[in-house]
């Protein structure tokens, strides 16, 4: 295994588990520890709402992470077999490359009320992701990545059940 696939799976991994850490951490803060020790029905509804709010990050970012690679694959399947997209040449590829990612993650993560045929204005930038998208689509990985963010996101219930327990006082033996 060479460096640069420990670095991706290390990456991958940090994007996975880290938002869960980090919001289960979060109810450790004066203000929100306290309204969970003073309401058993509210330390539910914060662990419930961090919950939630972690694996929407989760499924963000993994999407995104999705959409990179499906562009990538597509790039390369452009490379080897069909040649670039028609008007487009290997410097827009290059140049817009970030942005075309970030088309790709915005057509799969913007509900379908508010799609809109191209959310960028670079008329280049479109047709790529056009043409990405004609290769196949990422939506049916959509539903894995809904699944493999219920990982994170149980850590994190764990996590801030546990960093919110309430502490009883420890009553003295007197046999």
């Amino acid at each position: 295994m060479n460096l640069q696939v420990v670095v991706q799976v290390a990456f991958f991994l940090l994007i996975l588990f880290l938002p869960s850490v980090i919001l289960g951490l979060m109810v450790r803060i004066t203000p929100i520890y306290q309204i969970t020790q003073n309401k058993s029905w509210m330390r539910s509804v914060i662990i419930l709402g961090i919950g939630l709010f972690c694996w929407w990050i989760t499924v963000t970012l993994l999407t995104w992470v999705a959409a990179y690679i499906f562009y990538n694959v597509a790039v390369y399947y452009f490379d080897t077999s069909l040649g670039l997209v028609d008007g487009i040449t290997r410097d827009n590829v290059t140049q817009y490359n970030f942005a075309t990612i970030n088309e790709l993650w915005l057509r799969q993560i913007v509900p379908s009320w508010f799609k809109q045929a191209c959310f960028n204005e670079n008329p280049i930038v479109c047709q790529l992701a056009d043409a990405v998208d004609k290769l196949g689509s990422i939506d049916g990985v959509v539903g894995l990545l809904f699944g493999l963010a219920l990982v994170p996101t149980f850590l994190n219930l764990l996590l801030s059940r546990h960093f919110t327990r309430p502490h009883s006082t420890l009553k003295p033996n007197m046999s």
